[in-house]
C-alpha cells in the first residue's frame, strides 16, 4: 500500500506507534470481522518493519530475498528518496504465498493499523481466490532463496562481471514471457521472448542458459500481479472499508482511519492511482451485480476485463482519469476516457513482442522479432540499446525488430556491435 504522505498527528505531537502488542490485537479486531463478513485466506504472518525496510522491500518487488542487481538498488533509491521528500509512504507489502507474509510500517499509530491490516486481509484474499494465480507458486520465497545461492556460487565461479552482464540482458526480456496467465513451457508462444531466447539461443552455457531460467520463473511469478494491479488494490480499498465499517471504532481511530483513506484514494493526476480508479471500478461491480459482482471481480476478472465491464458514465467521472480525454464531443468524452484507460492497462501496458523466426545455421545466427502495433510507438534508440545486449549476451548473433513508427514501418537490425535502421515500404495484396 502507497499513499501521499502525510502526517498522522498534528505537527508536534509524537505519535503513538503501533508495536506487537498492539499490532496482535489489531489483528485479532479485524480478522474477526473479515471472518464474519466471509473473506477466505491463507493463514497470514504480519511483521514490523522500519520504512526503510519496506523501501527495499519494495525495490525487490515486494520479496524478503532475491538475487542482488544494480537495477534493485535503483529502485531502492527512487522509493527512498520519494520517502525522504515526503512524495510517497510506503505501509505495507504482502507476499503472494502460503502462508502470505505482510510486512508493515512500524511507525504507524495503532488506528492506521487497522485499516493496513485489514487491506493487507483483502489482498490475501484476492490472492486465494483469484484464478490468475493459481499457476503461481505457493512457496516462492523458497525458489528466490535458491535462485540467489546460485546466483552467488555463478559469481564466484564466472565472476561477477560476466553474471551480472547476463542478468542486465535477461531482465531486458523479463517483461516478456507471454500472456497467458496459464502454465506453458518456457518458449512455446511466440510472445514469450525470454523463455524463446533461454531455449533456443546458439552457444550459452548451461549456467548461462540457468540465469535466464530462473529470470523467466520470478518473471512469470509476477506477470498475474502485472494483469491484476488495478482489480487487486480496488478489492483491498473496497474490502478495507468495508470491513472497518462493521467494527466498533473509537472516535480518534475513525479520524485517522479516514484521513489515511483519504490519502490513498486521492486523484494524482498525470499518474493513475491504482487504488482510486480500482477501488470505483471495484464499487460499480457491486452496485451493479451485487455480492456477484464481487465475487466475480475477486475470482475472474484482469484489469482489461473488470474496466471493458464495469467502466461506465459514473465510474470515468469518480476515478479522477478525466486527463486521459482526448478532443472530442462532450457526450462522447467519457467513452474517449475508457478507451484511453483500456490501452493503458491492456497487456500491462507493454508493448507486443514476438518471435517470428529464428536461425543459427549457417551462420550468421538471426533472430527476428515483430511489434504488433496497437498504437503506442516504440522509442527507437531504448529499442536499439535492448536489441544490443541481447545480441551481444545471449543470441551472440544479428537480431531483427520490425515495427511502425509516426506511421512508417522501421526494421532495425543490431549485430552486437551497432545497430542499422531501415524504413521499409510495405506492400499490399
Amino acid at each position: 500500500m502507497r499513499a501521499r504522505a502525510g502526517d498522522a498527528l498534528k505537527p508536534g505531537k509524537e505519535p503513538t506507534v503501533i508495536n506487537q502488542t498492539t499490532l496482535a490485537q489489531a489483528v485479532d479486531r479485524v480478522a474477526e470481522v473479515a471472518a464474519q463478513l466471509g473473506l477466505r485466506l491463507y493463514p497470514t504472518h504480519f511483521e514490523l518493519v522500519t520504512n526503510a525496510e519496506l523501501n527495499r522491500l519494495a525495490a525487490y518487488s515486494g520479496m524478503p530475498v532475491r538475487y542482488r542487481h544494480w537495477a534493485f538498488g535503483k529502485e531502492w533509491g527512487h522509493y527512498q528518496s520519494a520517502y525522504d521528500y515526503r512524495q510517497s509512504r510506503i505501509y505495507e507489502m504482502v507476499v503472494n504465498h502460503d502462508p502470505c507474509y505482510a510486512f508493515l510500517d512500524r511507525t504507524m499509530p495503532p488506528a492506521q493499523a487497522l485499516l493496513v491490516i485489514a487491506h493487507v486481509l483483502a489482498h490475501v484474499a484476492y490472492f486465494k481466490s483469484h484464478f490468475a494465480f493459481r499457476c503461481t507458486l505457493d512457496d516462492q520465497i523458497a525458489h528466490m532463496s535458491r535462485h540467489r545461492r546460485a546466483m552467488e556460487g555463478f559469481m564466484r565461479n564466472w565472476g561477477e562481471e560476466a553474471v551480472e552482464r547476463m542478468l542486465d540482458a535477461g531482465l531486458v526480456l523479463a517483461d516478456y514471457t507471454g500472456d497467458s496467465l496459464r502454465a506453458v513451457t518456457d518458449g512455446e508462444t511466440a510472445d514469450d521472448l525470454l523463455g524463446y531466447a533461454a531455449r533456443f539461443a546458439p552457444d550459452l552455457r548451461p549456467w548461462q542458459r540457468r540465469i535466464l531460467g530462473m529470470i523467466h520463473q520470478e518473471a512469470r511469478y509476477f506477470w498475474p500481479q502485472v494483469m491484476t494491479k488495478i482489480g487487486n488494490e480496488g478489492f483491498a480499498t473496497f474490502w478495507h472499508r468495508r470491513i472497518l465499517r462493521r467494527m466498533n471504532l473509537h472516535p480518534t481511530e475513525v479520524v485517522q482511519v479516514a484521513k489515511m483513506n483519504a490519502e490513498l484514494v486521492q486523484a494524482t493526476p498525470p499518474q493513475l492511482n491504482p487504488y482510486r480508479i480500482g477501488y470505483v471500478m471495484v464499487d460499480g461491480a457491486f452496485q451493479q451485480d451485487g455480492e456477484s459482482g464481487l465475487q466475480r471481480v475477486q475470482s475472474l476478472l484482469t484489469d482489461l476485463e473488470l474496466i471493458r465491464q464495469y467502466c461506465h458514465e459514473r465510474e470515468t467521472q469518480l476515478a479522477g482519469v478525466s486527463f486521459l480525454a482526448a478532443a472530442q464531443p462532450t457526450q462522447l468524452a467519457w467513452s474517449g476516457v475508457k478507451d484511453r484507460l483500456l490501452k493503458e492497462v491492456e497487456h500491462g501496458g507493454l508493448p507486443y513482442l514476438e518471435v517470428e523466426h529464428h536461425d543459427v545455421l549457417p551462420a550468421p545466427k538471426t533472430l527476428r522479432l515483430r511489434h504488433r502495433h496497437t498504437g503506442k510507438d516504440l522509442d527507437l534508440s531504448l529499442a536499439s540499446e535492448a536489441l544490443g545486449l541481447v545480441a551481444r549476451e545471449i543470441w551472440h548473433g544479428e537480431i531483427f525488430l520490425t515495427t511502425r513508427h509516426r506511421g512508417v514501418v522501421h526494421q532495425l537490425r543490431h549485430d552486437g556491435v551497432r545497430c542499422h535502421d531501415e524504413t521499409v515500404t510495405e506492400t499490399r495484396g
